[in-house]
């Protein structure tokens, strides 16, 4: 299994109700659009809102809490949670996340990758190394 569905897998075991997350950096390229890429984290991307709404129904604090216990002898954490005021995404960027299916399926989690537009714009703001490559590969 790699890193970043092993942290999903982590989060979605930590869940008291149903969530869905947005997926974008590293995690995105590789679940979504099937990069062979190392990654040690997942970046996720929600408003204020939708983040408060997790709190309530799924328990989120307490899931990130104990997902990045389990994995932190691994190396691997969730603690990004960027606004969409903290990027550059195009118009309409909600409407192009892309599904990501799990086998066996996820229990408590769904999860959205960016849309290829959106992921490409979200690494030119960073432009590191790593980033262009990613850039490049997409």
């Amino acid at each position: 299994m790699n890193p970043a569905e092993q942290i999903l897998r982590a989060l979605d075991l930590h869940l008291s109700g149903p969530a869905e997350v947005r997926l974008m950096g590293g995690a995105a390229m590789i679940l979504g659009y099937g990069m062979a890429r190392a990654t040690e984290d997942a970046d996720l991307l929600h408003s204020t809102a939708e983040l408060e709404a997790m709190v309530e129904s799924a328990d989120l604090g307490h899931a990130l809490a104990r997902t990045n216990e389990d994995l932190s002898p691994l190396g691997l954490y969730l603690s990004h949670i960027w606004g969409p005021e903290q990027q550059i995404l195009s118009r309409g960027w909600e409407r192009a996340c892309r599904p990501v299916r799990f086998d066996p399926p996820l229990s408590r989690l769904q999860v959205l990758v960016l849309g290829p537009v959106d992921l490409l714009l979200s690494k030119l703001c960073r432009a590191d190394t790593g980033d262009l490559a990613d850039i490049r590969w997409l």
